[in-house]
């Protein structure tokens, strides 16, 4: 359903938009200073209130908005919490 609604909303497909907004997100989810990569090494997990606000930061850098951005946020956070950060990160 996720992969479903990135597709509608960015008219892409899901692969090829993960790996940009992947790229985008690197820095706050995969290296030392990012947000929730503070947030997981201090808790061992993601708080989806942090992530949610994270990468909506990071989908209006990439052009996105309004109530795109929220559905979009909403599936790339529910994508990342399913896959887990170190999972995401260990693909750099």
């Amino acid at each position: 359903m996720q992969w479903q609604a990135i597709q509608k909303i960015t008219k892409e497909q899901p692969r090829s938009f993960w790996r940009r907004f992947r790229q985008a997100a690197q820095h706050d989810l995969c290296e030392e200073g990012g947000v929730l990569h503070t947030q997981w090494q201090k808790w061992g997990d993601l708080r989806k209130e942090t992530v949610l606000k994270s990468f909506g930061a990071i989908l209006v850098a990439m052009g996105f908005s309004g109530n795109a951005l929220q559905v979009l946020a909403v599936a790339l956070t529910v994508i990342v919490l399913h896959i887990g950060c170190m999972a995401i990160c260990e693909e750099y």
